[in-house]
């Protein structure tokens, strides 16, 4: 379940959103005037994330070439899998 605070939050709060952050490893929502406004992340759960789109994005990459070059599409499933796995050995 997603925590959410209010921007004037953070001032004051400073250990418990370091907490949260890190040691709970769960991203802080920032409200201002009653709207989501920014997203809090740990800097191992942001590279994770980095890392998962990175990877998806050459995958789509792959997958397009292949169908170019009419490449089995069974070589690119299993690319998907390696991707797959690599992904959750990244978000532990």
């Amino acid at each position: 379940m997603p925590t959410i605070r209010p921007v004037s939050y953070l001032k004051d709060h400073f250990k418990e959103i370091f907490k949260i952050c890190n040691e709970k490893r769960e991203p802080l929502f920032l409200t201002h005037n009653g709207k989501e406004s920014f997203v809090l992340l740990s800097n191992e759960q942001y590279e994770s994330l980095v890392f998962e789109k990175e990877a998806k994005d050459e995958l789509y990459r792959l997958l397009e070439e292949s169908e170019k070059d009419n490449r089995p599409r069974v070589e690119m499933e299993e690319a998907m899998k390696v991707l797959d796995e690599a992904i959750d050995v990244a978000n532990l």
